[in-house]
């Protein structure tokens, strides 16, 4: 270790989420967006699998791609939210608070 605390601890840290943390939520986004087209199409074979119009998919299949697919896109949505709003508020507030205390211990 260099001795210089700048480098090491909470100001790395939050460097490296800072660099990492908009292409995750673009990532996650877009992951979210995939699996919401997914379930409107699973949910289109579902109502022709069901009304005999449509190819003969086991309707157990189908139900259960609807409900991953929902699964995937609420949780990918939750997390593009957290990474994409929450992460730069909260990096906002240890920014400010870690000035304050540069502040307090040189005295000015």
């Amino acid at each position: 270790m260099n001795g210089n605390r700048e480098t090491t601890g909470p100001t790395r840290q939050l460097r490296v989420l800072a660099r990492w943390a908009p292409g995750a939520a673009v990532a996650f986004g877009l992951l979210a967006l995939w699996s919401a087209v997914s379930v409107v199409r699973n949910l289109t074979t579902l109502v022709e699998v069901l009304s005999g119009a449509g190819p003969a998919y086991p309707v157990l299949a189908v139900v259960l791609g609807v409900a991953v697919s929902a699964l995937v896109a609420g949780f990918a949505g939750l997390v593009a939210y957290r990474l994409g709003v929450e992460v730069p508020r909260t990096l906002r507030g240890w920014r400010v608070a870690l000035a304050e205390r540069a502040e307090a211990r040189t005295g000015s």
